[in-house]
């Protein structure tokens, strides 16, 4: 709960286990996914919920969402930030920002002035009930998550010059956000033909930002990850949202993919 007593919800996707008598098979890979950190971000947060949607209900129209629905713990937390999300407010019921109020970096993060309901970090690392919740969940988790993930929005791609922006500090991930970035290259100039200009990259790899959930997975051993989504593409906000489910749904496999081929026997 928050400081008011609003509930922060936690879904969880869990496919039935394999029968068998033998001991030591590997579970399947974890996800973890929180959106609404900064409610006034809906674009943000409505992408996580479109996906979660996609693997209850359509899961047998794309073999990738069959993959996670069947063979993947998939966690959403869809309003980490109940207050923000109600009252469509960047910073929390104490004007806190959350994403910069985690215990990493947290002395270098936003700004320490009260007044500044943009970046207002609080006065001590996770003092908010939101973010003690969020740490605990991640340290419970790290050891077995394949990633976990925080979403957000920033604007258009007019304005900014990009459309997928994701971040970390883990090399690993940084190689298979870089990846998956290429790949959407060719998507998105074949499903957005007025996007002409093919030499120009349209997606964007920065480091955690102090003080973000992100970043304080990273820190105790997690992958942690950062996924802004775009609220427009030209005039369009449709294919805004066609964009951001496509990026976050190839996201979410490459991890799970890469989390599969990588087990070996001495991790199980």
């Amino acid at each position: 709960q928050d400081r008011d007593g609003r509930e922060v919800y936690r879904y969880d996707f869990v496919p039935p286990e394999v029968q068998t008598d033998i001991t030591g098979l590997a579970e399947a890979p974890l996800v973890v996914i929180f959106n609404g950190i900064h409610g006034s971000e809906r674009t943000g947060s409505i992408t996580p919920l479109m996906l979660a949607t996609d693997l209850a209900r359509n899961w047998a129209r794309d073999n990738r969402l069959s993959r996670l629905r069947w063979n993947a713990r998939v966690t959403f937390i869809p309003a980490l930030c109940p207050y923000g999300v109600e009252e469509t407010s960047r910073p929390n019921g104490a004007g806190v920002n959350l994403n910069r109020n985690f215990d990493f970096n947290h002395s270098t993060a936003g700004t320490n002035d009260p007044a500044d309901d943009w970046n207002y970090r609080g006065p001590t690392p996770a003092s908010e009930p939101e973010t003690q919740y969020a740490q605990a969940l991640i340290d419970a988790l790290k050891d077995e998550a394949a990633v976990i993930i925080d979403c957000h929005n920033h604007i258009t791609l007019d304005a900014n010059g990009y459309v997928m922006w994701t971040g970390s500090d883990d090399p690993e991930s940084r190689r298979i956000l870089a990846n998956v970035s290429r790949e959407l290259h060719g998507w998105m100039y074949r499903e957005f033909p007025h996007l002409t200009d093919q030499s120009v990259g349209l997606n964007r790899i920065t480091k955690c930002l102090d003080g973000s959930l992100e970043g304080y997975a990273g820190s105790v051993g997690a992958r942690g990850v950062l996924f802004e989504s775009v609220t427009g593409i030209g005039s369009s906000r449709a294919d805004a949202m066609r964009a951001n489910i496509e990026t976050l749904l190839r996201i979410v496999d490459a991890f799970v993919q890469f989390d599969i081929t990588h087990t070996t026997i001495g991790d199980v």
